[in-house]
């Protein structure tokens, strides 16, 4: 349950400082962040098909999967502080897609 809870945690985590963004990143306006909120769903809807289609949790033990999935999303969430959205705010949707 736990991990479970990590693992959501990347989909509520963005949706809780998103505020802060904006107060941060003057760069970033209201289109930004539904921009970035629904990328973080789709991602999530992306993510669930690729793995469906290739029937990963069948080939591989889903616990596996699961913590290096959650891995792979914490790493997205590190790097979400280096990206300036003045610079690229493609790059912010790409990490919370990802």
């Amino acid at each position: 349950v736990g991990s479970q809870f990590a693992g959501t945690a990347l989909w509520f985590a963005g949706n809780a400082v998103l505020p802060d963004l904006v107060e941060e990143w003057e760069a970033l306006d209201e289109s930004s962040l539904s921009y970035l909120t629904s990328s973080v769903q789709f991602g999530f809807i992306l993510g669930t098909f690729v793995f469906a289609l290739l029937s990963i949790a069948d080939k591989f033990l889903p616990t596996n999967v699961f913590m290096i999935c959650a891995l792979a999303g914490a790493t997205c969430n590190a790097l979400l502080p280096i990206c300036s959205p003045t610079e690229s705010l493609t790059g912010l949707i790409v990490l919370r897609l990802s």
